[in-house]
């Protein structure tokens, strides 16, 4: 057994190879276990759900083994003969265990899951305590020999030389650099490129090769020691002494050696001061996840909550972490020199006020001072360093600074991430498009840059605090790696609370701010506990006790009084607190680029945020009306009066628009109104499933229906509560508690859950299982998209049972939504696709194992039922024809042959051919075409590839209207349609759907239907006086024919409370305007009429009312702009309003109104106008108004695409057409 050396009594320098190995060892040992966390994090959350909850259950428990490594390991780390290779060990059995894990998860988990899911009682609480436990089993042994890994390194440098809080701090910063680059790998190339069990094969392998390393450089490391025996590689009885490097430097190196810190150091630790470092270890730890998480919630409203947001996200706290450690290692590592002292200043002022420069902040008095007191502390850290506690009392007062001025800017991130994309990808010229599709790495690259920002502040401190902690506590060279692992056990325990307590209590109780308040309070309560621990008395201490307390009492009464005691304290001349976070501001959700305009203007070719009216205006006002900050999610609901007492109601999560009393309704409404109105068996007596709550108007909609029994599957506890809004719309009964489930009514059953786990768990079978997830690119939600969930979700079906989808296309590129439709293609046998109303980005998805019948008689009888009529309504749709009408794939053959991605060749290049519908010719050598990969739970798909499209969504904006064209050859249900029924019911049933794909906005396709209907009605059996034939030919001949029958212009009517002046001007205005009229002059006469106030024109009689909506149509006409057809029609129908009966007897009053909303977009209202226009032109008593009599031709232009939005009722753009 060899002996090793007795101790010097002066430390000698390690040799460079000596340093290098360990360190790059411990280097790829924190890249490969941020890779774990991540790969095992997503296998585990795919087991029991993708929800905060799961994951921080997931990464709680590896935080527990981390720190359950360290406890243990560190108890015999000093007695260890070498250290270095049990490190090498752990490193080895952490690798050879993560080739395993993934086995372990696939056979043994899902039923574990399964009998949780149904044996827990339906308990919230419960069913995350099991979690906890069983991830715990699979995951605590990995993670406890990743945590052994730093008291033995620790042990073996401070052994073989080296300094104890330079050493520790040097391989923390380290340790953490790995980190960063593990995660910026795993989540940008590594699981997007190969996948999750590559990924983890990748990472498993780099663990094995560095244990082998540290084997093959074994003599530059331990010199001509080695074991000779086993016994030799197990804990001595005692702790053994420091001894010098095997592999040192020369003596002209030793020379030149500076001292050891352990030599300048003035301070030895009592019992109480290492009772308040450990203390001030926990708290530390605590208040660094806390920042963590509430800044994390408050970047994921900026930058979206992508799977790249989270990487960015943790990367800037990683790097800011690293950052702080190896400056504290370096301020421990010698006596700083003046220049020193003030470059450490220097780099701390510029995290505090690069904010300021980049975001353009005001900055008040009071930012200055925290600014100041910041370079302050940089200098006194510094200047303090032989003094370890004292130098961890003023860093946890630098964390807390450096929070303040988070806090301060942090509303204002938004806007400033909109001006900083708008500036990195166009030149700010308003007449330019911007192409945000050409910088997407720009983009991703900026979102980086502000997440750093964010957490830079904060970050640093926390960095620092762990090797100043370790010196402050370390009594003794030989008891290294017990106290460094005493406060790294201590640390993490304390960072497992502040991730759980944060996340699940306090902010949720809270808010965010507020939790930011009691953040701030722990580092400043730690600050002063050190301060008063701290041996020695020291002029410094002197100031910064009082200020650490004045500091705190003021964060504590803020933290107390909560945000809006802090609100009504904050106003007046006097602030005792800074201004509470614009709540509008921050959940605007301008990670959707679309709104980029709104925000900051582009004038004279500089971008310039625009002025508080316009961003009211904008905004739409005083919002957010409702706010809280869940678990899960930051919830609001968002009001915009629309005029004529309608007012917009938007549900928001984390900034994103689920769900609307507007363009959202045929969606909400249709998504529960096929399964239910399709099923064989139904609607009677049908069990349904629904996942998510949103509005609820689709649990309403369902209950609307005669089903036995709704489950809805909701994962955040403060969506119903929201849904208070929608109350007029949902047709739900609220409770007056606000508490979950917030709703109670016969047959509905609310599950706090995840949907993916409890439809792949429960023991239940539904009838119809309806999945309204929000956008795939959202990282939890785009698991709901993947090929593994909807084979698991089958489970939870009858045999006959339909499974819904709902998919959202805006913002999506082609390829990845034929990515997602053959996905689902594939997991079903029998497949039917339809829209959601005419030109929806919003697609319905049905999926059996059973061919799905089209029906229309079934579905017509159940729309006898008042109540189920009234349902479907919202959507625009009052017959079978109506719902039919929007198919677009009739079938899974036609899925299938859709999901084919196109490439041509093109000057020597394939390019994907965005247009393609897996028709027409494609043939080499010219063309290529292969089908659309599958998204899976391994690569992920979507989940990595949706949010660059989020960010590129012009390269494909006005794709969806391609699936509406005149060429679109799918979905073509006229050929299911009573197939085998007599030629008068097959002419009936076809003259209703020639109108109701007018109303859906397909006119050509109408008018073919339309010619078969009057096939079928000539041949044998037939009849051509069908009322529904006339009907129909008329309404497609008065849309489609540019022809206006005779607009009778009656003189204007004064009101009986008009002044003479009033009447004189009124009747020589209508002269001049009929004048004009008559020479075919309609914006001059527009503009006269325009002229008078609106109270005398509206208060003029009918006939003046019609003479203003005809002018608009017409002047639309010439202008071709769909908001002036919009205008047209709404003028009109609040005459038709207010004089019924005078409209009654002026049919052309209703063909402008079909006219005009049928060229705004608005179809199936065009359809009823048209209809009732059609009515009362064929009755006797207005024989004048038939359609051949008397008619003026119209030049109109033509149509040169469809109508189309990129996300109906998604933002206070889309509103902002309808004034």
């Amino acid at each position: 057994m060899s002996t090793p050396p007795a101790a010097s009594s002066s430390a000698r320098p390690l040799g460079l190879g000596a340093l290098v190995v360990p360190f790059l060892c411990f280097f790829l040992s924190g890249a490969s276990g941020l890779v774990f966390e991540v790969i095992w994090t997503r296998m585990l959350t795919l087991v029991f759900g993708a929800s905060t909850p799961a994951i921080s259950t997931v990464l709680s428990a590896f935080m527990g083994g981390l720190a359950l490594g360290s406890f243990i390991f560190g108890r015999f780390t000093d007695r260890l003969k070498f250290p270095i290779l049990t490190y090498a060990a752990m490193e080895a059995g952490v690798g050879v265990l993560a080739l395993v894990i993934p086995l372990v998860i696939r056979s043994v988990y899902p039923p574990f899951s399964h009998w949780v899911t149904n044996h827990g009682g339906n308990r919230f609480d419960v069913f995350t305590l099991l979690r906890f436990v069983v991830v715990a089993l699979v995951l605590l042994p990995p993670t406890t020999l990743m945590g052994a890994t730093l008291p033995l390194l620790a042990r073996h440098f401070v052994r073989q030389g080296g300094g104890v809080g330079q050493r520790v701090g040097a391989l923390y910063a380290v340790n953490t650099f790995g980190a960063v680059a593990g995660t910026f790998l795993a989540g940008f190339f590594l699981l997007p490129g190969v996948g999750l069990s590559f990924t983890n094969a990748v990472a498993a392998c780099t663990n094995l090769a560095l244990a082998a390393l540290i084997v093959l450089f074994r003599k530059q490391l331990l010199g001509g020691a080695w074991p000779t025996s086993w016994r030799d590689l197990l804990p001595q009885r005692e702790a053994l002494p420091d001894e010098p490097a095997g592999d040192s430097l020369p003596d002209s190196a030793e020379a030149g050696a500076v001292p050891d810190e352990d030599d300048l150091i003035e301070e030895t630790p009592t019992r109480a001061t290492r009772y308040v470092v450990l203390l001030a270890a926990g708290g530390s730890g605590f208040a660094a996840l806390a920042y963590e998480v509430i800044l994390s919630r408050a970047l994921d409203m900026v930058i979206g909550s992508s799977i790249y947001s989270f990487t960015i996200i943790l990367m800037g706290f990683l790097i800011g972490i690293g950052g702080g450690s190896a400056l504290a290692s370096a301020i421990l590592r010698t006596r700083p020199t003046p220049m020193a002292t003030l470059a450490i200043a220097g780099s701390i002022e510029a995290v505090a006020l690069l904010q300021f420069v980049v975001y353009q902040t005001s900055v008040s008095r009071l930012i200055w001072v925290i600014a100041t007191l910041v370079v302050l502390l940089g200098t006194a850290i510094s200047a303090a360093w032989r003094r370890p506690t004292l130098a961890l009392a003023m860093t946890q007062l630098l964390i807390a600074s450096g929070a303040i001025v988070t806090y301060f800017f942090q509303d204002r991130v938004p806007r400033m991430f909109v001006y900083l994309a708008l500036s990195t990808t166009t030149n700010c010229d308003a007449h330019e498009t911007i192409r945000f599709s050409e910088h997407v790495g720009a983009i991703q690259w900026l979102s980086f840059v502000v997440a750093l920002l964010c957490a830079l502040p904060a970050a640093v401190g926390m960095g620092a605090a762990f090797p100043l902690g370790v010196r402050a506590f370390a009594t003794h060279r030989d008891k290294i790696g017990k106290d460094t692992s005493s406060v790294y056990t201590v640390n993490t325990v304390g960072s497992i609370l502040g991730s759980l307590l944060t996340g699940f209590v306090i902010m949720p109780w809270v808010g965010m701010e507020t939790a930011m308040y009691i953040a701030v309070a722990v580092n400043l309560a730690l600050a002063l506990a050190l301060l008063l621990a701290s041996p020695g008395e020291e002029p410094v201490k002197f100031l910064l006790v009082p200020l650490c307390a004045v500091l705190l009492a003021v964060t504590t009464v803020g933290a107390t009084l909560g945000r809006e005691g802090r609100l009504a304290r904050s106003r007046g001349t006097v602030r005792i607190f800074p201004r509470p976070w614009d709540q509008s501001e921050m959940t605007t959700g301008v990670f959707r680029l679309s709104l980029a305009d709104g925000m900051i203007q582009r004038r004279d070719g500089r971008c310039i945020e625009s002025g508080a009216g316009d961003r009211a205006q904008h905004l739409g006002g005083d919002n957010p009306i409702y706010y809280r900050d869940g678990v899960t999610t930051t919830v609001t609901v968002e009001r915009w009066s629309m005029g004529a007492d309608r007012v917009h109601f938007a549900l928001k999560n984390n900034g994103k628009v689920d769900a609307s009393n507007g363009d959202d309704m045929p969606t909400q409404v249709l998504v529960a109104g096929y399964p239910l109105l399709l099923h064989p068996r139904g609607p009677e007596n049908l069990d349904v499933a629904i996942v998510g709550f949103g509005s609820g108007v689709t649990i309403g909609t369902a209950l609307q229906f005669p089903v036995r029994r709704v489950d809805d599957v909701e994962l955040e506890r403060w969506i119903p509560d929201a849904a208070r809004y929608f109350a007029d719309v949902n047709h739900l009964t609220f409770t007056r508690e606000r508490e979950f489930p917030f709703v109670r009514m016969p047959r509905l059953n609310l599950i706090n859950n995840d949907g993916r786990n409890y439809l792949a768990g429960t023991d239940r079978r539904y009838h119809v299982v309806i999945s309204e997830p929000s956008n795939p690119w959202i990282t939890g939600v785009s698991n709901l998209f993947t090929l593994d969930h909807f084979r698991a979700a089958q489970q939870s079906m009858t045999p006959d049972g339909l499974f819904v989808q709902w998919v959202q296309l805006y913002e999506m590129s082609p390829n990845n939504i034929k990515t997602i439709y053959r996905t689902f293609a594939t997991a079903f046998p029998y497949v039917r696709v339809f829209a959601a109303d005419a030109y929806s980005s919003d697609t319905i998805m049905v999926g059996s194992f059973r061919p799905i019948p089209i029906d229309p008689v079934h579905i017509d009888h159940l729309l006898e039922d008042r109540t189920i009529r009234a349902a479907i309504e919202p959507s625009h749709a009052t017959s079978a024809s109506d719902l039919l009408a929007r198919m677009l794939f009739a079938s899974r053959e036609e899925v299938l042959r859709f999901a084919h991605l196109d490439e041509r060749l093109e000057r020597g290049a394939w390019r994907p051919d965005l247009r393609a519908n897996g028709l027409g010719e494609c043939a080499l050598p010219t063309c290529r075409r292969r089908p659309a990969p599958l998204n899976t739970d391994d690569n992920a798909l979507i989940e990595f590839a949706a949010p660059r499209d989020l960010i590129g969504f012009d390269a494909f904006s006005g794709y969806v209207e391609t699936m509406y064209a005149e060429d679109w050859t799918y979905g073509r249900v006229e050929r299911e349609l009573n197939p085998n029924a007599d030629a008068t019911t097959r002419a009936r049933s076809l003259a209703n759907l020639a109108v109701s794909l007018l109303a859906a906005g397909r006119p050509s396709r109408a008018g073919t239907v339309l010619n078969d209907a009057v096939a079928a009605s000539r041949s044998p059996g037939g009849s051509m006086e069908l009322p529904e034939l006339g009907r129909a030919a008329g309404i497609w001949d008065a849309i489609t024919t540019p022809r206006e029958p005779t607009i009778r212009l009656e003189p204007p009517v004064p009101g009986a409370d008009m002044s003479q002046e009033g009447a004189r001007l009124l009747d020589e205005t209508f002269t001049r305007a009929r004048r004009a009229v008559d020479n075919g002059q309609y914006d001059a006469a527009l503009e006269s009429l325009a002229a008078l106030p609106v109270s005398v024109r509206d208060h003029s009689g009918p006939g003046m009312r019609l003479l203003y909506g005809y002018l608009l149509y017409r002047a639309a006409l010439l202008q071709d702009r769909d908001s002036r057809f919009q205008d047209a029609a709404e003028a009109l129908e609040s005459l038709v309003t207010e004089e019924l009966a005078w409209a009654d007897r002026h049919p052309e009053v209703y063909y402008l109104i079909g006219r005009s909303r049928f060229r705004s977009g608005d179809f199936s209202m065009s359809v009823q106008a048209m209809a009732r226009f059609i009515e009362l032109a064929r009755n006797p008593i207005h024989g004048e108004h038939e359609m051949p009599s008397v008619h003026r031709d119209i030049e109109e232009p033509a149509e040169t695409s469809a109508p189309v939005t990129d996300a109906p009722g998604e933002s206070p753009k889309d509103t902002a057409a309808h004034p």
